[in-house]
């Protein structure tokens, strides 16, 4: 099992949200120089188009501590990364990151922040650049439009243009969409999507409006998922957020799909990795929470 890091934010002083191993390199350098001098820190975003926070969201002064956990934390996965053993791949993947035929993926992924400018709008350039410092960064994939990505707060329209631009500027890098919506013919949509743009897999969360769904519902909402899809997608796993958790139930009953690659885990629950590496068995199991990549690892 290698273990995959996605989605986990970074607070510093609970008052700016830091995406982590996301910033771009220019951010890296100015941050641990700013370190090395004892300093604060404060990223403006260059006209705005660095911001990785809400449209509503104000950059902030991070402190010094917050700093250091953040390059300490990037650092311990990079170590994990690089000691963990390769599979190699059977199947047609355009990234670094392992995936078999069969879905498997692995290896280390970032969350990509949509970068906005001051006028609310896409930054395409900016993520552009972004994603070009993450392929010189030995990370092997990363995922877009995830919960980092923010993709509740985009049209269908704009994270149709996100998709594209990712897509574009891939360089090497193994590229996982999130597809998330409560419209089943929006996650369709995306999901035809991610196979036209040649993303190698999908990540997408249950319908989140509506909470206590049946069972029978949420099987039938990613039986179509998986039936519509023509790259492997990861059911995700994010209950704090969804108010809907992938439960053993729905494993039971949508785990024989041969489209199912695995399950993207947010809950940082130790219990939570102990149940779903069992139910991963021969597939992927992602770890979203830093805190519990070493012990993902191990399990």
């Amino acid at each position: 099992l290698v273990p995959g890091y996605i989605d986990t934010p970074l607070t510093a002083g609970n008052r700016y949200p830091m995406p982590f191993l996301t910033q771009p390199a220019t951010f890296a350098e100015r941050a641990f120089h700013a370190i090395e001098r004892g300093d604060s820190y404060r990223e403006k975003g260059e006209g705005g188009s660095h911001r990785c926070s809400s449209r509503a969201r104000q950059a902030s002064t991070l402190s010094r501590a917050s700093l250091v956990i953040l390059l300490r934390s990037r650092n311990e996965i990079r170590r994990v990364a690089a000691r963990s053993p390769r599979r190699s791949s059977a199947g047609n993947t355009g990234g670094r990151g392992t995936m078999a035929i069969t879905g498997m993926i692995s290896g280390a992924f970032a969350p990509v922040p949509t970068p906005i400018g001051r006028d609310g709008a896409f930054d395409e350039g900016a993520l552009g650049r972004h994603l070009h410092s993450l392929s010189e960064s030995g990370l092997d994939g990363v995922v877009v439009l995830g919960s980092n990505g923010e993709f509740p707060s985009f049209t269908l329209e704009e994270r149709r243009r996100i998709a594209v631009t990712a897509a574009a500027a891939r360089s090497g890098l193994t590229m996982i969409l999130g597809v998330g919506s409560c419209a089943i013919g929006e996650v369709v949509e995306m999901v035809d999507e991610a196979a036209r743009l040649g993303y190698d897999a999908v990540l997408c969360p249950p319908p989140f409006y509506f909470r206590k769904p049946s069972t029978r519902g949420l099987v039938e909402f990613y039986g179509r998922v998986l039936d519509a899809s023509q790259v492997p997608v990861l059911a995700y796993h994010i209950p704090h957020l969804t108010g809907i958790p992938i439960d053993d139930e729905l494993l039971d009953m949508i785990g024989g799909h041969p489209r199912l690659a695995g399950v993207k885990d947010s809950t940082g629950d130790p219990s939570e990795l102990r149940r779903l590496v069992g139910r991963c068995a021969g597939r992927s199991y992602f770890v979203g929470s830093d805190r519990l990549v070493l012990a993902a690892r191990e399990a």
